[in-house]
């Protein structure tokens, strides 16, 4: 599955990191050999008179092979990797290190304390109590930096931004989706109220935002909106950064909007197709009453017509469920398609050699995965 602005993984103890928000990525072939993949874009949808007919989406057919099944170990079970001794003494000196300088700047009058240094000794106490393994204590951590820097810069200071993204690294590793949607939502609105459309740092927060809530979106068992959401986000950012001054970044910046916009309408696409009709529901009534007329002869010889009210199974109330939900879905299909095509144009002109690479990688595997699911789903 496609992800935008993998984190770099990080290892070993370091109390200073640099934070890269585009994943490392294989290079890709020239541009001109993607149309063969592309060219499969516009192969023909499940009808809507299919689905009509059966009720539901059609389930995947049973393979004859026995299925391989494989059990999982307990958590507990799993060998954790070990901290070398030497490493861990040294953390363990620094975390109490720290924690008696916090002390010390605590302990000063208020009007005395020096915030930003407060909030950069609690990321390095966050740092250190991430690598000795103890998650909710160093995010306990990361919320005091916060509270720290917004008394000292202001609520939507893009001071922030680089503690949320260790958070957000922090609350990966924990599988916190509902944490990780949320510190991105605050990363972006931070991103968008201090920064312009085209700057970079706002676009990578976009790009985070999306990549976590469609996570979510996939994770969660039950349907969401998520995706539906990230789509008018990027729809919008689209739009503003369409009518900015031209910048030489300014294509490829669409690009990585237009692949983020694809992504999230495909995402759409398949919470679609697995919701139940039920969730379309419809207003129209199951039977309606029809008069149903017919000539009889009388005893007399006469010839007269006879109408009587009969009430009958309304098509369009059984119909109209699943031709609502496919036209949802095609809508979000065709979107998806458009926003690929979008950024294949935009992949054309020049410009950073080595991210265009990247996002053609990306191009090519959101259109592998789009192609799939429209041949699983269109027999």
């Amino acid at each position: 599955m496609w992800y935008i602005g993998q984190p770099q993984t990080r290892s070993g103890y370091s109390n200073t990191r640099t934070m890269h928000l585009s994943s490392q990525r294989n290079k890709t072939p020239h541009p001109a050999l993607l149309l063969a993949v592309l060219f499969c874009l516009f192969m023909p949808l499940t009808s809507a008179a299919q689905y009509a007919s059966v009720g539901e989406p059609p389930q995947e057919a049973i393979s004859e092979e026995s299925e391989v099944t494989v059990d999982l170990l307990p958590d507990e079970l799993i060998p954790q990797p070990e901290i070398d001794p030497a490493e861990l003494e040294r953390a363990l000196a620094e975390k109490a290190r720290l924690e008696n300088l916090l002390t010390a700047l605590e302990s000063s009058r208020p009007i005395n304390v020096d915030r930003m240094a407060l909030a950069q000794t609690y990321v390095e106490l966050a740092q250190t109590l991430d690598f000795l393994n103890q998650p909710e204590e160093a995010l306990e951590a990361y919320d005091l930096a916060l509270q720290a820097v917004r008394i000292s810069t202001g609520l939507d200071s893009p001071e922030q931004l680089p503690i949320l993204q260790e958070m957000l690294w922090t609350q990966e590793k924990q599988g916190d989706w509902q944490a990780l949607e949320t510190t991105s939502h605050l990363s972006f609105h931070i991103s968008r109220r201090s920064f312009d459309a085209g700057d970079q740092r706002r676009i990578d927060a976009m790009l985070q935002l999306g990549k976590w809530q469609l996570k979510s979106a996939r994770e969660s068992s039950e349907f969401n909106n998520s995706a539906l959401e990230m789509t008018s986000l990027f729809r919008s950012e689209i739009e503003m950064l369409d009518q900015s001054a031209d910048t030489p970044e300014k294509n490829i910046q669409l690009a990585q909007l237009y692949l983020g916009e694809a992504a999230a309408r495909l995402e759409t696409a398949k919470i679609i197709y697995d919701r139940p009709l039920s969730y379309y529901g419809t207003s129209a009534p199951r039977t309606i009453r029809t008069l149903v007329c017919r000539e009889m002869r009388m005893p007399d010889g006469r010839i007269v017509r006879v109408c009587d009210t009969v009430e009958r199974p309304n098509v369009d109330a059984l119909t109209q469920p699943s031709n609502l939900k496919f036209g949802e879905m095609q809508r979000n299909l065709r979107a998806a398609r458009d926003s690929i095509m979008s950024a294949y144009e935009l992949l054309q002109e020049d410009g950073n050699l080595e991210l265009r690479d990247q996002l053609l990688a990306e191009m090519q595997n959101l259109t592998g995965a789009y192609n799939t699911f429209i041949s699983e789903n269109s027999q």
